[in-house]
């Protein structure tokens, strides 16, 4: 064999075969995993088209790659949360902005007034506050992002940085909204997920101030510096010793009053309640809009039993009326009912600051009622009932529906007796000489 037989032409020299690597790739339509700034990105396109980016994690040891099982998994489920959510015709629902959302379908419904009971979804006061809330802390935060778009770790960074300015209630009021107009959303198909469900505060949040409330002593000296107004010596009454609202004693009628038992009360007859001696019922409130609204809660319906520092201003002010049957019971010019709070500010406020005693607001008054109530009667349960607050048992409210409790008529009675105790001793005797009758 020669050489030049030997040699094998170039041509048929055949090179070395590669092995072909399939990459894996995600299927057409279900977005791309790209890494940016050492964290997982999905990219995807809305409903219209547009092309969107959302994180899905960091990397770390356990999402080391975009194809790797545990980046894969949290891709498909973002992907299933953010695929649009299809209406009772079958039609996807389209995504839209959050502060759209909130002024074209929730703040509507809110507002929104069922015929059947003749009320609003949510109370006026209730819709007040949440749309002060939402102008002065969620329609900036939340500006042009998309329902669908937001998520657990952005509602968790934001409660956190409005920790180191607001309080804990106040951002127990603002997670609130949040998760009530994400939990709307999500029960109208706008949305899968409601993200504010898991997102918390991540550290300490300041404790809210503590909540003042009137002793007997104080209340009776206020009564006192307040002579000069039975007016605001009744309003201050209804809250020292009932425990009203200030939204319950702005709706009392004169018709709410009864001088007797049940058998001549119309209302007790109606409702089916029992009581033996004159009393009042609560049937409504107005609160600080003077929308008239129903109670808080059914409980508050409960009739209360007349006491003597209540009915002793109550007979002044209805002869200072003209003796009235019916009507607001505190009632200005125009026929509508008082609102309180420009009678705390131009008479009661001043009348209290002006003998050097503390104002701790209206609402302290039914804080130191149940106090007092307790104090005096050791029994828990009077003061529930005396607030008017739901049982706490299912037992409880089954026993004490209809009937107004032996618990709260006694401590009553102890309060009327504690009343004609503080003002027999002669420090306070000596108050009430100086500033008037009480």
């Amino acid at each position: 064999m020669t050489d030049q037989a030997a040699v094998t032409d170039s041509k048929d020299i055949q090179p070395k075969s590669r092995k072909k690597y399939k990459r894996n790739r995600r299927p057409r339509g279900e977005g791309s995993v790209r890494l940016k700034n050492g964290s997982w990105h999905l990219e995807y396109k809305d409903a219209e088209g547009n092309r969107k980016s959302v994180k899905l994690c960091d990397k770390d040891n356990l999402h080391f790659s975009a194809t790797c099982p545990a980046v894969r998994e949290l891709a498909d489920k973002k992907l299933k949360e953010l695929a649009p959510v299809k209406n009772g015709n079958g039609a996807p629902k389209p995504d839209m902005r959050i502060v759209d959302f909130w002024e074209n379908v929730y703040l509507p419904w809110a507002k929104e007034i069922n015929p059947k009971v003749g009320e609003p979804n949510l109370r006026p006061s209730t819709v007040a506050g949440y749309e002060q809330v939402w102008s002065l802390h969620l329609r900036e935060h939340f500006a042009d992002i998309q329902l669908r778009e937001y998520e657990t770790p952005t509602a968790t960074e934001f409660l956190t940085g409005l920790a180191k300015t607001q309080g804990r209630n106040t951002i127990a009021h603002i997670r609130s909204l949040m998760s009530g107009i994400f939990k709307h959303a999500l029960s109208q198909g706008y949305t899968k997920t409601n993200p504010i469900r898991d997102a918390s505060v991540l550290g300490k949040t300041a404790r809210p101030a503590k909540t003042g409330h009137y002793s007997l002593r104080e209340a009776l000296s206020i009564l006192a510096a307040l002579a000069d107004y039975v007016e605001c010596q009744l309003v201050m009454s209804l809250s020292f010793f009932w425990g009203l609202r200030p939204s319950e004693i702005r709706g009392l009628q004169w018709e709410d009053f009864c001088d007797g038992s049940s058998e001549s009360c119309p209302i007790c007859k109606e409702d089916d309640w029992d009581i033996e001696v004159a009393h009042v019922h609560i049937q409504r409130a107005i609160d600080k809009q003077g929308n008239e609204t129903g109670l808080k809660t059914d409980e508050a319906a409960q009739p209360l039993p007349l006491m003597i520092p209540i009915a002793m201003p109550l007979q002044i002010w209805r002869e200072q009326c003209g003796n009235p049957a019916q009507g607001w019971l505190f009632e200005n010019k125009n026929g509508n009912p008082v609102d309180l709070r420009d009678w705390v500010r131009t008479k009661i406020r001043p009348a209290v600051t002006a003998q050097k005693l503390k104002w701790k607001g209206l609402y302290a008054g039914r804080r130191g009622a149940a106090t007092m109530l307790l104090q005096l009667s050791g029994n828990a349960l009077a003061s529930q009932q005396l607030l008017r607050h739901k049982p706490g048992s299912a037992v409880t409210a089954r026993h004490y529906l209809k009937a107004v409790p032996e618990a709260l008529l006694a401590g009553t009675k102890l309060v009327e007796d504690a009343v004609a105790k503080a003002l027999a001793e002669p420090k306070t005797l000596e108050a009430a000489a100086t500033n008037g009758k009480v």
